[in-house]
């Protein structure tokens, strides 16, 4: 690939190339974004971040088409910006994404989930190892139900790699917990779930034994999922999700819970305040410590 759009997509080609690298990859993931994603992901002022999205369309990689809301135009790739996706190896996700597919009542939740990928892609910084967007993950579901002609299982908003350091303690005669040598590492799958809107009490419980069937395989005793996370948006989501995880009903195995309220964590990223689950009893933990795990050894 030459011209414009190859000069500033080389890694140290161009003073902003991490930008326009990282807007290109949430329209790979993500279909569509707006100019304020742009501007939330990398705090830039609507001027600026204006200006990346012009720059990126005059070089051919981008489009805009008309949202019907404010902003008045969203922004997708161009058949020579899936091209440099690939050319710079800049997403191993590549959505097939037309502005026609467009449907205005999913903005939202759409932009919801773009949003707390950039948070959490931001927050663990080298320990995110990895995303899946619900659109691959539904692809993947509908592969292997063609194969194995399998129940459909419920697909997660997203699905989030993440290095997990895990520390060992051991009590003393006082009762005190000591360290019982380095932490090591283990790589646990996560499902990144977005709650918005309330659903009626029925909707509640299957939505949680179907979940518990796809974090945890009681039969073969495989764990799919080491954490599933929850962004909600109101106070009445998050006692309707935390009553069914207290209610020792579902088997999910070893699974770890954390629910945060989304508008806290899209004003304080690291510092957001989330209550981590294991088992029916929580603990109110900063998002930043999700990715460290604690464990009492005899």
């Amino acid at each position: 690939m030459t011209g414009q759009g190859s000069l500033i997509l080389e890694k140290k080609g161009h003073a902003h190339s991490g930008v326009y690298r990282g807007i290109l990859e949430l329209l790979a993931r993500f279909g569509y974004v707006s100019v304020r994603e742009v501007m939330y992901g990398w705090d830039l002022d609507l001027f600026t971040a204006s200006n990346r999205l012009k720059y990126l369309k005059k070089a051919g990689l981008i489009k805009d088409f008309p949202s019907t809301i404010l902003p008045s135009h969203f922004y997708c790739l161009t058949s020579k910006g899936r091209e440099a996706i690939r050319h710079f190896v800049i997403s191993e996700e590549l959505l097939d994404f037309v502005p026609s597919s467009f449907q205005l009542i999913f903005h939202k939740h759409h932009f919801s989930i773009l949003k707390v990928y950039l948070v959490l892609q931001k927050v663990f910084g080298g320990r995110f190892l990895g995303w899946a967007s619900e659109r691959t993950l539904r692809a993947e579901e509908e592969a292997r139900q063609k194969l194995t002609g399998g129940k459909e299982k419920r697909i997660l908003d997203g699905e989030l790699f993440l290095d997990i350091e895990k520390t060992r303690f051991r009590a003393d005669g006082n009762g005190d917990l000591e360290k019982t040598g380095e932490p090591s590492h283990e790589q646990w799958r996560c499902g990144v779930e977005v709650e918005l809107s309330l659903k009626s009490p029925e909707r509640y419980s299957k939505q949680f034994k179907d979940l518990a069937s796809r974090v945890y395989n009681s039969v073969d005793e495989h764990q799919h999922y080491r954490m599933i996370l929850f962004f909600y948006g109101t106070t009445m989501i998050h006692d309707r999700l935390a009553g069914h995880l207290r209610s020792g009903r579902y088997n999910f195995g070893e699974c770890v819970f954390g629910l945060c309220q989304i508008d806290d964590l899209l004003e304080h990223r690291e510092t957001a305040s989330v209550e981590r689950f294991v088992g029916s009893s929580s603990i109110q933990v900063p998002l930043s410590e999700m990715s460290r795990v604690k464990v009492v050894v005899k």
